[in-house]
């Protein structure tokens, strides 16, 4: 399967793994529907966001990827490989394939990207999973656990 839509690889890395993927671009004939952008700034992020059909995030290794919970708050889907540092999202808020199967990978992309309804289930299950990781929510919590600590070990009466 192809897609016509245009591919935005967004972010950083080595020189050598730049040069690879123009290496790549070249190689398939594929440089109209690419575009490299590279590092991103805050405003950068949200505007690319806003203007994505889809997110994938490729990640080999993850802790807990805050690009995730970004694209999520931002009512964006997303597929990614199912890698232990994605194990915090549940099944049903993104597309998990099978580690590193890049022919899965791909041909999930271009279901995704045909099935319309998909992509407006997935953006809202996702964003209304990533309301539970507000600054507010998050920031009530550690001060609850903090306090917690600290009545504990008799700091606070």
């Amino acid at each position: 399967k192809t897609t016509d839509a245009t591919l935005v690889i967004a972010g950083s890395g080595t020189s050598k793994t730049l040069d690879k993927i123009k290496h790549l671009i070249d190689k398939l004939e594929i440089k109209q529907n690419v575009k490299l952008f590279g590092k991103y700034s805050v405003k950068d992020r949200d505007i690319l966001l806003r203007k994505s059909a889809i997110a994938v995030i490729p990640s080999r290794f993850e802790t807990f990827c805050l690009v995730a919970l970004e694209t999520m708050s931002h009512g964006v889907p997303f597929i990614c490989f199912n890698i232990p540092g994605f194990s915090w999202i549940p099944n049903g808020v993104c597309i998990k394939v099978a580690p590193f199967n890049t022919g899965v990978l791909a041909s999930e992309i271009c279901n995704l990207l045909a099935d319309s309804d998909k992509v407006a289930l997935l953006g809202k299950t996702g964003q209304k999973f990533a309301q539970k990781f507000s600054w507010e929510k998050i920031a009530g919590e550690y001060r609850s656990y903090i306090s917690k600590i600290l009545i504990k070990h008799g700091r606070i009466a």
